[in-house]
């Protein structure tokens, strides 16, 4: 069983993801040479003081409001789970009906009306089931791809400002633009599927539970 406070314990997978963006940034902007003229100082910018203070700002400076809105722009970032069972009844979100038995849990909790009403009924299902090992997994894959999503914009911010003082041509500029938008596009869908993944594994669980309960075995 994880331990709750433990979510976000993933801090070594963003100074490699740092690390990763900061090799793509030397690359584009210099060559091989230069990279090793410059060793001295480059490996002064991947020493672990200095890696780990863009992950500090994002663990204690970036508010989950706005790493919730970079997902979700539409989205109220207190009702995570307001249109869920929505989707799933519309067949937006592929599942597995054996798995995830809707009319079961409406049956021992209540059907939604609105979308208030949904992300109520989600999340407390939410908390009955936190503590199980695969509802635990997939909380801390989707806040981590959530992060890697959240962090790419404040590099590069950085990484421009680098660039434009140290006089490097805006061909340059524009290419680490560009190779971060498509950075973002893609750790943004894989963040909202691992939060759609997410969402089910919490659903999957109760609906497993209660048909334990149902055949009288309450243990699974």
């Amino acid at each position: 069983m994880g331990n709750i406070d433990d979510l976000k314990d993933y801090d070594d997978k963003l100074i490699y993801f740092i690390i990763f963006n900061i090799s793509l940034f030397l690359l584009i902007n210099y060559n091989f040479k230069t990279i090793v003229d410059c060793y001295g100082i480059i490996s002064l910018f991947l020493s672990v003081p200095v890696l780990y203070l863009p992950v500090y700002l994002l663990n204690n400076i970036i508010p989950a409001d706005w790493k919730f809105w970079i997902l979700y722009y539409n989205k109220n970032p207190h009702r995570f789970a307001s249109d869920i069972f929505t989707r799933l009844r519309q067949g937006k979100i592929k599942y597995n009906k054996k798995d995830i038995d809707l009319n079961l849990i409406f049956k021992n909790y209540r059907t939604p009306n609105d979308s208030f009403e949904e992300d109520s009924l989600w999340y407390e299902i939410y908390q009955k089931n936190r503590y199980d090992p695969k509802v635990y997994q997939q909380h801390k894959l989707f806040l981590l791809s959530r992060d890697f999503t959240a962090i790419i914009l404040p590099l590069t911010m950085l990484f421009s400002i680098v660039v434009y003082y140290l006089g490097i041509s805006l061909d340059n500029i524009f290419i680490f633009l560009g190779i971060s938008l498509i950075e973002i596009v893609i750790f943004r869908y894989i963040a909202i599927k691992q939060n759609e993944k997410f969402a089910l594994s919490v659903l999957q669980e109760e609906t497993y539970s209660l048909k334990e309960e149902k055949n009288g075995n309450i243990e699974y």
